[in-house]
């Protein structure tokens, strides 16, 4: 249908935008886009569901929903005909005459300063038509709006991650080596590992005598010893091993 004024477009983008309050985010946004699309001349207003997903970049669900909301109830702002578009698509007929109440209700609360009425039967300020339809959670509470379905912006659902152990690089590096099977082998065979024996250089080059292996056996017994300390234990372990070689 074709604006019946001059003014009617404006009247209704200004009560999509602040006359309805308990209209959804979605909804104004599909309204919105719905009167851009009309023909004024011949009064065609028949986008598609994809088409407006697309403008909008919304989800197709989203905008069937928002439809479904400014076409429901009597006093619904948009009249749809289902297959009375072009190519039988499905048309969207402004509701002049509602726009036209809102917009005239919205400026005389203007002019006052008042908030909207909550009992009004048209312009879903109470919600309760909405909620009690849905069935949603919503109902009955108008300062509440309805969630505004979003599309999903991943190609795979997300799984969660495992928290992160808190500690330092090293410690998480050797967690990570355990979870493994072949990291358990691995520090278990690191585990049983034999001690390198130590060869000391004999003085002269000459073959060892019996004292000499003795000594050289002490001294490997020792460093055996001061490999089993602790890592910052060793340093200072050598030190005094040195001072009592001399």
């Amino acid at each position: 249908m074709r604006p019946r004024q001059a003014n009617d477009l404006l009247f209704a983008y200004v009560t999509l935008a602040v006359a309805v309050p308990g209209l959804s985010p979605s909804a104004r946004k599909v309204g919105a886009l719905l009167l851009e699309h009309l023909n004024r001349k011949s009064g065609q207003c028949d986008p598609s569901i994809e088409r407006m997903a697309t403008v909008l970049g919304m989800g197709r669900t989203a905008v069937k929903d928002a439809t479904a909301e400014l076409c429901r109830g009597d006093d619904a702002l948009f009249e749809r005909v289902t297959h009375g578009g072009h190519n039988h698509r499905t048309a969207y007929i402004p509701r002049w005459e509602i726009f036209a109440e809102l917009h005239g209700e919205y400026r005389a609360r203007f002019k006052e300063g008042s908030a909207p009425s909550m009992g009004r039967k048209s312009g879903r300020s109470t919600a309760n038509s909405i909620g009690r339809k849905s069935g949603s959670l919503w109902a009955g509470n108008p300062a509440v709006n309805r969630p505004e379905i979003r599309p999903q912006t991943y190609r795979t659902n997300l799984k969660n991650k495992p928290k992160q152990v808190e500690g330092s690089h090293e410690d998480e590096q050797i967690a990570a080596v355990s979870a493994s099977p072949e990291g358990r082998n691995g520090l278990r065979k690191e585990r049983h590992r034999a001690q390198v024996p130590m060869l000391l250089p004999v003085a002269g080059g000459k073959s060892a005598s019996k004292a000499d292996a003795a000594e050289a056996a002490h001294w490997r017994r020792v460093a055996a010893e001061i490999e089993q300390l602790p890592k910052h234990q060793r340093e200072a372990a050598w030190l005094a091993a040195q001072e009592a070689k001399r």
